[in-house]
């Protein structure tokens, strides 16, 4: 009987663990009688069978029979235990788990599940392991989700296998993050035996420099060089005992050996490996941390967590801290990612790019789909044609059924029938497409050419600070489609101010036409709504003077509807705040739009209704943006900001792409 080690999970809340188990002898004896039953049966048969000349010969295909029959009898058994012992849930999670192992390994089934289950303020979460405490397989099971009264998740389930990376997409307001959350936070517990880690903070700014920042979160090997250090310091005394001395040099072997298979020595080279890969030049990472941003922080951040390289990644939207060129390393380091991964991420290229399941969060369930976002999506289709088409069926024979009940219903012989014709005359729910997303510009006037120019322009924040614009030649038409890339700090928000005219050129000319009515997208917007106010107050204290039923109308373009339109912003998501931010765009009817990254907190579909909607408005539009998805659907011009310049890129997304990876030598 394998025994359950209990030291291995928290028990400082209420869990209740169960243990199930089977020892291959009991399964060997009761699959085989059944066998010998099936077996003796087909031989009982072939012998009293008489051949042409009256002897009684035992047929090939009866032997053949036996060992099918034997082994048949085997397999139906294991899936008749599993589904006598597990829930549902269990079947989907353990069946697929056990038959994975032991068949590609050329063994029997042997089940072994801890079944955990934790009630949390805010969710329920079980989680199983298979096959023993070294299995990385992980089952959250019968999930509750709710924020406030508003239900997220019901009773829901998560399989993660390990080694597979996900991607976890829905609509914003679904629970996405909450989720992930929930499992950073131990509410959906995870494993002892499974490390995990979630990048959700920056780190301190401090005097640390940023690849010691990284190598420190390696507590092991901190361990490793402190013992090493104290026990070379120890045997530099000459007046150590012998015996001392020959206890500590043996110390000192075995701690080398120790830092030997950690790969100490490499750690230092692979820090710097990874921080450069996220865009920290080898000067920046000697720089203390208090020196950085908040978002060059998460970078670090991030980097120490790739750094650790847990059995469980989770990444919160780690695209929106990165510019094009550190999201293509990042996707090329997660594609090798040994163990498991969870992602939210709004990046359809980034998904399509790393992704091999993907998690929809939709109608209070999880829904998984092996392969990237496009195979999901088609998979989607798929399943709604089907159901449709199932429904059609389905309405056609409860019809029929309709009929035949108005037939029988006063029929006493028929009585029974009715009864359970009734009771299969439920409603049926029509299965239906997620409406679509909607995100509409309002056009103002049409302007006439040229629109925006940059003449020779130079620019430096103060006279003491570096150039950071030389000689800048750029110009924007009515109707441009201009998409701003760089890597972060080369300038490409400056260049957006100088465009508005928010910063003027210290050297050169800024041109506008007088008819130039912007709409702009701030990269931080989100954060500047008041959170105590509702959309439509924001919306009569940004653009005062109209008719509530204007405001309305200007937030539905945005997909914020009633009641939505009525709670305040602080219990939007916040992709719903980026919709607000968008609809007081909108209700200044401008004929320009000008936005610096976007996309950052929409989900995938919002992304898309984003494009077609720039698409469709009538006036001219210049972005930064780092996502491939947005630049592919609207781009027409790429501007590249490097090297104190702007350089316009015949060859589009895809030749940036190419400089980027021989950059990276990728």
């Amino acid at each position: 009987m394998a025994a359950l080690n209990r030291s291995n999970y928290d028990w400082s809340s209420t869990v209740i663990v169960k243990a199930t188990y089977m020892p291959n002898t009991f399964i060997n004896i009761y699959a085989a009688v059944p066998a010998f039953m099936v077996s003796g049966t087909i031989l009982y048969v072939s012998l009293s069978t008489k051949t042409l000349k009256g002897q009684f010969k035992i047929p090939i295909a009866s032997l053949a029979s036996c060992s099918l029959f034997a082994a048949s009898a085997r397999l139906l058994f294991h899936l008749w235990y599993l589904w006598m012992h597990f829930t549902n849930a269990e079947v989907n999670f353990v069946l697929c788990s056990v038959l994975r192992r032991s068949y590609d390994h050329g063994q029997t089934p042997r089940i072994f599940c801890n079944l955990v289950e934790s009630q949390e303020k805010k969710g329920v979460g079980m989680q199983a392991t298979a096959e023993g405490a070294g299995n990385m397989d992980i089952m959250f099971a019968n999930i509750d989700m709710s924020i406030g009264t508003r239900q997220l998740l019901n009773g829901t389930n998560l399989p993660i296998v390990y080694g597979r990376r996900y991607g976890l997409v829905g609509r914003n307001g679904m629970g996405k993050t909450t989720l992930l959350r929930m499992i950073a936070c131990g509410q959906l517990p995870v494993p002892s035996n499974i490390s995990m880690l979630a990048v959700e903070q920056e780190v301190e700014g401090d005097d640390t420099l940023v690849v010691d920042s990284v190598l420190a979160c390696d507590t092991r090997r901190e361990d490793m060089l402190r013992r090493r250090k104290e026990i070379q310091d120890a045997l530099e005394k000459s007046a150590l005992p012998e015996d001392e001395r020959n206890a500590l040099s043996e110390e000192l072997v075995k701690v080398l050996a120790e830092m030997k298979t950690h790969e100490v020595a490499k750690a230092p080279a692979r820090a710097a490996g990874i921080l450069y890969g996220l865009g920290f030049t080898r000067e920046e990472q000697k720089r203390p941390t208090k020196e950085f941003s908040g978002g060059w922080r998460m970078r670090v951040a991030l980097a120490r967590a790739l750094f650790m390289k847990p059995d469980l990644l989770l990444l919160d939207e780690p695209t929106n801290m990165l510019d094009i060129r550190a999201i293509y390393w990042l996707q090329n380091h997660l594609q090798d990612w040994a163990s498991t991964i969870i992602i939210v991420s709004h990046d359809r290229s980034f998904l399509n790019a790393i992704c091999t399941d993907i998690v929809h969060l939709h109608s209070k369930r999880l829904d998984q789909y092996r392969g990237n976002y496009d195979t999901c999506e088609k998979a989607m289709h798929e399943k709604l044609t089907q159901q449709q088409l199932e429904y059609g069926a389905d309405l056609q024979r409860r019809q029929n059924n309709k009929r035949h009940m108005g037939d029988i219903r006063y029929c006493q012989p028929h009585a029974a029938e009715y009864e359970e014709l009734k009771k299969a005359q439920k409603e049926l729910k029509v299965p239906r497409p997620d409406k679509p997303q909607v995100i509409q510009f309002t056009n103002g006037e049409v302007l006439q050419n040229p629109v925006l120019q940059l003449d020779q322009a130079n620019f430096q924040y103060t006279p003491n600070s570096p150039l950071l614009f030389h000689r800048v030649c750029i110009g924007s038409e009515a109707t441009s489609r201009v998409c701003i890339v760089g890597e972060t700090g080369a300038g490409k928000t400056t260049l957006l101010k100088l465009l508005l005219g928010e910063l003027k050129p210290t050297g050169g000319y800024r041109n506008s036409n007088p008819c130039l009515k912007v709409g702009y997208f701030k990269q931080h917007r989100v954060d500047q709504l008041d959170m105590g106010k509702s959309a439509v107050e924001v919306l009569k204290d940004k653009v005062p003077k109209k008719k509530d039923e204007e405001y309305y109308a200007g937030l539905y373009k945005f997909g914020i509807k009633k009641p939505l339109a009525d709670q305040v912003v602080s219990t939007f998501s916040e992709g719903e705040k980026s919709r607000l931010a968008f609809a007081i765009i909108g209700m200044v009817k401008p004929n320009y739009l000008i936005m610096d990254e976007p996309t950052n907190h929409l989900d995938v579909e919002a992304v898309d209704a984003l494009g077609y909607a720039l698409n469709e408005f009538k006036g001219g539009v210049v972005l930064v943006s780092n996502d491939e998805r947005l630049i592919s659907l609207i781009c027409k011009e790429l501007w590249v900001v490097k090297d104190r310049t702007v350089t316009i890129l015949e060859g589009g997304l895809e030749e940036y792409k190419k400089h980027v990876y021989r950059q990276l030598a990728l």
